[in-house]
């Protein structure tokens, strides 16, 4: 079996981080000190829940990352905690280990091409083409090990970057 597990930037984690920071001030200002925020301010609910979302998108941005397990017989992508996703090798019609140019992280799809992108980082992946002609590339951070995986297993891939 081939695992490879690859954790998203830590950058991404620190939008989330501010604005829990932020609302972390809030809840001790108005909460705790019991002064009020503003000529209009929101409930204590209100606050205390809108933190604790906050928190939790810190929490999994930071711990979000893209695994990916292949065997014979399929490919598994998880983008954990948001995505689990099985490919069977049998609905696959042609693959290929990639460069592409920077397409963002996480899920993206690209309404030009109709690729669907899931990556964490990089511009490697395996770019599948599936019986119904969509579009499928999967980020790696290791093409050769991939490529010396998929190969030795009797996938034949139709070029190689």
């Amino acid at each position: 079996m081939y695992r490879e597990s690859q954790k998203f930037s830590s950058l991404l984690t620190l939008p989330a981080a501010f604005i829990s920071l932020v609302f972390s001030v809030f809840v001790v200002i108005q909460v705790l000190l019991k002064i009020q925020i503003g000529n209009h301010p929101a409930s204590n609910t209100l606050l205390i829940s809108i933190w604790a979302i906050t928190v939790g998108m810190t929490f999994g941005a930071y711990n979000m990352r893209l695994i990916t397990m292949i065997d014979t017989q399929s490919i598994n992508i998880t983008m954990f905690p948001l995505l689990k996703k099985e490919i069977s090798f049998a609905d696959v019609k042609d693959m290929e280990v990639i460069a592409y140019g920077f397409v963002g992280y996480g899920i993206r799809y690209d309404i030009s091409t109709g690729i669907t992108y899931y990556n964490a980082r990089g511009n490697m992946g395996l770019q599948l083409t599936l019986d119904d002609d969509s579009v499928i590339v999967i980020g790696t951070n290791d093409p050769d090990g991939l490529t010396a995986w998929l190969t030795s297993h009797g996938f034949m891939l139709s070029r190689q970057a």
